[in-house]
């Protein structure tokens, strides 16, 4: 292992996976990029998953573990990056794994770039599958930051890379310095990313998809959509407020990034209200409506969106049927 110096730190939080953490290991271990340091946080793990990493560490070289009392996702994640000395991070769930290519291909794109962190695509995954499908030639899009919030908010449809997770991504070291993970959030991927991309100058867009996300269902964010319908409307509400403190930010964007968040807000508002007035929740059917009250006036006052744009909320948000036909459409259009 390279002891001083790795370009890359891949930090990787484990809490109670002792079924998959290994295999998430050895494709961490079984990369084609070499100069990196891998950081496994054991949350207080107490199923064993703690002494596997202690076991695959004593192999493998590039490999330590950091043992600390359970404090959650987002601790985990802060203690990784208070010890990281890569130039670039990197972030994977122990109950994921990555393509052996994956960090070589992505610095060698951010570099060229000159970006702030480079996205790729991922798969999403039920059953683990050792061989990889083949990628497409590689290919590189940059975006600035107004361009960069136009695709993560600005539209109904979700960008291939998606801009919400972390481990999907390759960061400088210098657009991530002094940003944590807030602890006891659901959505803390999100909320760490917002905070990044207001500092970004460049973002560099991969086309090849090197992550492989396993889906399960007793995860942070599986559990909070599967443990039955009350519980999902709880998170995403807890999910809309965190989303809200997005205006508290509006002095470091141009109008036109305030449009967007703006547009995104009002969209989570009327959806949100549409689940709660199907399942019959008036006290979170308030919460949301006293959320879009707060966008709204602000969102018609926006000189930068579409007037289009904002006929089209605002009808949604006073008309359930125009919601229920843009709904239609949307789904439709995701097909």
């Amino acid at each position: 292992m390279e002891k001083t110096n790795p370009l890359i730190s891949i930090i990787v939080p484990v809490y109670n996976v002792k079924e998959y953490v290994v295999r998430c290991l050895e494709s961490i271990a079984a990369q084609t990029f070499t100069h990196y340091e891998c950081i496994v946080v054991d949350d207080g793990s107490t199923d064993g998953s703690g002494d596997l990493c202690d076991n695959f560490a004593a192999t493998h070289d590039r490999f330590r573990v950091i043992h600390q009392p359970n404090k959650g996702l987002s601790m985990a994640r802060n203690s990784g990056l208070k010890v990281a000395q890569g130039q670039y991070i990197g972030f994977v769930d122990s109950d994921d794994w990555i393509h052996p290519d994956m960090y070589r291909v992505m610095l060698e794109q951010l570099q060229a770039c000159r970006a702030d962190l480079i996205a790729c695509h991922f798969h999403c995954c039920s059953n683990f599958d050792k061989n990889f499908p083949d990628n497409p030639p590689v290919a590189c899009q940059t975006v600035n930051r107004e361009q960069l919030f136009n695709l993560w908010m600005g539209g109904y449809i979700q960008h291939p890379a998606n801009f919400e997770p972390v481990w999907n991504k390759l960061y400088s070291r210098e657009v991530v310095a002094g940003i944590e993970f807030v602890p006891g959030l659901t959505s803390q991927d999100q909320e760490f990313n917002f905070r990044v991309y207001l500092r970004v100058g460049r973002v560099a867009i991969l086309n090849q998809a090197f992550y492989y996300y396993f889906q399960r269902t007793d995860s942070i964010t599986g559990t909070a959509y599967h443990g039955g319908q009350e519980k999902h409307l709880s998170y995403l509400l807890t999910e809309f407020k965190i989303q809200m403190e997005r205006i508290n930010y509006f002095d470091l964007m141009t109008e036109k990034e305030q449009g967007y968040v703006l547009g995104f807000l009002m969209r989570k508002s009327i959806k949100h209200q549409q689940t709660a007035k199907r399942l019959d929740k008036a006290e979170l059917l308030a919460e949301f409506k006293r959320g879009a009250k707060v966008v709204e006036p602000m969102l018609l006052a926006n000189t930068t969106v579409p007037l289009s744009k904002k006929i089209a909320l605002y009808a949604s948000a006073h008309s359930p049927l125009i919601f229920n036909f843009l709904s239609w459409v949307y789904n439709l259009v995701r097909r």
